[in-house]
C-alpha cells in the first residue's frame, strides 16, 4: 500500500485536487477584467467631476 502523503519538515503535504470547472475560472477572469475597466472609467469621470467643480467654483467666485 502506497502512502499518498509526503512529509516535509514534519508536515503532511500532498498535491491539491481541483474539481472546479474551467468555465468558472474563465468567468472569474471576465468579471475581473470588467471590474478593472469600470474602475478606470470611474476614476476618469471622478477626475473630470473634480476639475469641473473647481473650474465652476473659480468662475462663480470670479464673478462676485
Amino acid at each position: 500500500m502506497k502512502d499518498e502523503h509526503q512529509y516535509m519538515a514534519g508536515i503532511s503535504v500532498r498535491n491539491p485536487t481541483d474539481f472546479t470547472p474551467k468555465a468558472w475560472y474563465e468567468e472569474m477572469d471576465r468579471q475581473a477584467k470588467a471590474e478593472r475597466t469600470y474602475r478606470i472609467r470611474f476614476r476618469i469621470w471622478e477626475a473630470l467631476a473634480y476639475l469641473g467643480f473647481f473650474i465652476g467654483m473659480f468662475l462663480i467666485l470670479k464673478s462676485l
